[in-house]
């Protein structure tokens, strides 16, 4: 019987952790496979969208331990899984979006805009859950998780392997936290959406590496993993809603829907009604980031990670 495994912790050396921690970030992919196939559970292609995302960023983290090329053509598979449970959600969340709005319109022209628009994306959303059946069907899941199994498993003799995990966890924090940051005061501008969306992009690459590295922080991380979700879940519906007006504006410019009877004040009624969504968004992200400083965030991540010193004292005084 195999002898079982010590948990990971603040002190357990990066080069033991990494394999562990990256195949139990991608367990849900491969749990989930069987249910997402149909497209039809949103939550399950959600789930697996999302687990595919934290392997990637863990293989990111932890990268040095491994060969470059070992690390780039796992990301590239697991890329392109991700690309096609993505393009499902982004469908279903436009259309969760548009019949809202359906529901508490009342002017006929932006009900057939909507319609229009709920009617399109669904027609699309079939396409994408085609494109995803396929890229499943091709993809030999248990054989890519022997595949990452074995790689992670082949970690190089090199000094951030025998480095504390909670050594590692705080590098990561204090680059990610001066990248999200870095985007204030630009983001507190309403027109500014080039670096709200990067804000965006970073603070997921934040929360993700906190997610990782879960084993070096203290019992504040729920309420540090609730704020940074919060940041990532307000500026992501911000950019959606961008998505969602610049897809409406284009429809201006669509033969497909004036003949479907989309008129231009239909559209106008879309667009406002999503500007002010937008709007409604925007002063939430303001609030939150107003709220939470770079040096509050910073501080409270950093003394939330366990250090050595702190561990070793507390285990002598046990």
């Amino acid at each position: 019987m195999p002898k079982e495994q010590p948990a990971v912790g603040p002190l357990t050396p990066v080069g033991d952790a990494a394999g562990r921690i990256i195949m139990a970030k991608a367990q849900p992919l491969f749990e989930q496979e069987t249910g997402s196939i149909g497209g039809r559970d949103i939550e399950v292609i959600h789930d697996m969208r999302v687990a595919s995302r934290r392997t990637r960023a863990a293989l990111g983290l932890f990268a040095p331990l491994y060969r470059r090329r070992t690390v780039r053509e796992l990301d590239e598979a697991l890329g392109e899984l991700t690309g096609a449970l993505g393009r499902v959600r982004d469908a279903d969340v436009m259309i969760e979006t548009m019949r809202a709005i359906f529901g508490r319109a009342r002017d006929p022209g932006e009900r057939a805009t909507l319609a229009y628009i709920i009617g399109y994306r669904q027609g699309a959303r079939v396409g994408e859950v085609r494109r995803l059946r396929k890229r499943l069907a091709s993809t030999d899941l248990p054989a890519m998780r022997r595949r990452l199994a074995r790689a992670v498993a082949s970690v190089r003799d090199v000094p951030e392997a025998r480095s504390p995990l909670s050594t590692i966890a705080r590098e990561a924090v204090e680059e990610r936290v001066a990248s999200v940051f870095g985007f204030v005061p630009a983001v507190l501008s309403s027109e500014n959406v080039e670096a709200q969306h990067a804000m965006r992009i970073v603070c997921k690459e934040l929360r993700y590496a906190v997610e990782t590295l879960r084993p070096a922080f203290d019992e504040h991380y729920e309420e540090l993993h609730t704020l940074l979700t919060r940041f990532q879940d307000e500026l992501g519906a911000l950019h959606d809603l961008d998505v969602f007006i610049g897809y409406v504006e284009g429809l201006r410019r669509d033969s497909d829907a004036r003949a479907a009877g989309v008129r231009p004040d239909g559209l106008a009624a879309v667009t406002a009604d999503l500007i002010a969504r937008r709007g409604r968004r925007f002063q939430r992200v303001r609030r939150l980031v107003n709220a939470n400083p770079e040096a509050k965030v910073r501080r409270a991540l950093i003394d939330s990670i366990v250090q050595p010193d702190a561990e070793e004292t507390a285990g002598d005084a046990g």
